[in-house]
């Protein structure tokens, strides 16, 4: 499956390295999402879309100075890494068992439906049962990874307005592609206007190799 995170520039060794940082649960933007949950601190989640080029996620999420991550799951997240399901009654999470509590993180409500969220939902108990790396999770110093492989790396609009980030993420790309093989390079690209309408697409002369070579 192939899944896309809009985030800021600093996060992208760590998703190189490791995958898609979970957040937890009281820290995601909808309140809804932790309202009435006893232990927060339990449940982390990755949040990730099928949407890679609308304009609000870009704004929301990467800030149009950030990146879009294209990430590749194998079949190890199936059932894990699931689409959300947007619904219009908010269920009390006080009346939901752990079990039921994790199944119903897996829906919104219907004012998100823009996102197209896809997300994968970690419970330390669940986990605790198993051993610490199962075959989609990676766990770091208390963080939470869902295990993916980086495929394309996006600059937002603005992205070099961040001279110091934008120049280090341009370095850590070339370190990594430097050990890859020529069938998974980490393809880079940046975002331009698109003539005409209220879109974003590729800028098709961007060559991170010659960004690095004028930056550095």
């Amino acid at each position: 499956m192939e899944a896309f995170k809009f985030t800021q520039l600093k996060y992208i060794q760590s998703a190189i390295e490791y995958g898609a940082f979970a957040s937890s649960i009281d820290s995601l933007n909808d309140p809804y999402e932790w309202q009435g949950i006893r232990y927060p601190e339990s449940l982390k989640v990755c949040c990730l879309t099928s949407a890679p080029f609308k304009m609000l996620m870009w704004s929301h999420y990467a800030k149009h100075t950030g990146c879009r991550i294209d990430f590749f799951f194998d079949e190890r997240c199936d059932g894990i890494l699931r689409p959300v399901t947007y619904a219009n009654e908010f269920v009390d999470h006080t009346t939901l068992s752990a079990k039921e509590l994790v199944e119903y993180l897996y829906t919104k409500g219907v004012e998100w439906r823009y996102e197209d969220e896809i997300r994968a939902v970690w419970q330390k108990e669940a986990a605790a049962q198993k051993r610490d790396d199962s075959p989609w999770i990676k766990s770091l110093d208390g963080n939470v990874f869902l295990r993916g492989t980086v495929q394309r790396i996006t600059f937002g609009l603005l992205s070099e307005k961040n001279r110091d980030d934008y120049l280090q993420s341009l370095k850590v790309i070339k370190r990594a592609n430097q050990v890859r093989s020529d069938d998974t390079q980490i393809e880079v690209c940046k975002c331009r206007m698109k003539n005409g309408s209220y879109q974003l697409t590729y800028d098709g002369q961007f060559d991170y190799l010659e960004e690095l070579s004028r930056l550095e």
